[in-house]
């Protein structure tokens, strides 16, 4: 018996992936917080933000990746093709807006300490607080994706290949007599 579940083909995967980098990036904001919250921690905080934008969008670029093979092979009419390009068109924005806040952010972490100049720590809250806003920015994209998305499933029946149906399991219960265990 296999404990793990068969993967689909690459052209079905968007359907598993999507939903990673919409959790990571919609979760680091509240870690952002914290370290607002808890000042004398702020650092610790600030680097786990970082990890999390640096993994939700690599998660980002799997999503594009696996949404495009998906596109491949959906029959399109004219209105479906639309939605589909549209979807596309903000994922792409999504990932290219997260590899900049991404990039952004490990600058304003790690170029003072490059620099050897760190910068007074009111003009860092400052920075942190327009950093925060503006990834709040990008949180709106993310939700405008996985609305399209969502419609894309829930208005026009767009489902994804996941791959060959698992064969039909024997529907008769079993003796009462019988141990489902083995053994007597």
């Amino acid at each position: 018996m296999n404990i793990f579940p068969q993967l689909p083909p690459w052209d079905g995967m968007h359907v598993l992936v999507v939903h990673l980098p919409i959790g990571i990036l919609l979760v680091t904001p509240v870690v952002l917080l914290m370290g607002f919250l808890a000042p004398k921690n702020a650092r610790h905080y600030a680097v786990v933000a970082l990890a999390l934008m640096l993994l939700g969008t690599v998660a980002a670029y799997f999503a594009v990746e696996t949404g495009e093979a998906a596109a491949r092979v959906v029959q399109q009419t004219d209105q479906l093709r639309s939605a589909i390009e549209h979807h596309m068109d903000l994922g792409e924005d999504t990932r290219d807006v997260f590899t900049a806040l991404t990039i952004i952010y490990a600058l304003i972490l790690f170029a003072p300490r490059l620099l050897r100049k760190e910068p007074a720590r009111k003009a860092m809250t400052i920075v942190h607080i327009i950093f925060f806003v503006i990834y709040m920015g990008g949180i709106l994209l993310v939700a405008n994706t996985g609305d399209a998305g969502g419609k894309l499933v829930h208005q026009y029946g767009v489902k994804a290949d996941l791959g060959p149906a698992a064969p039909a399991a024997n529907s008769a219960p079993a003796a009462a007599d019988e141990n489902p265990f083995g053994g007597e």
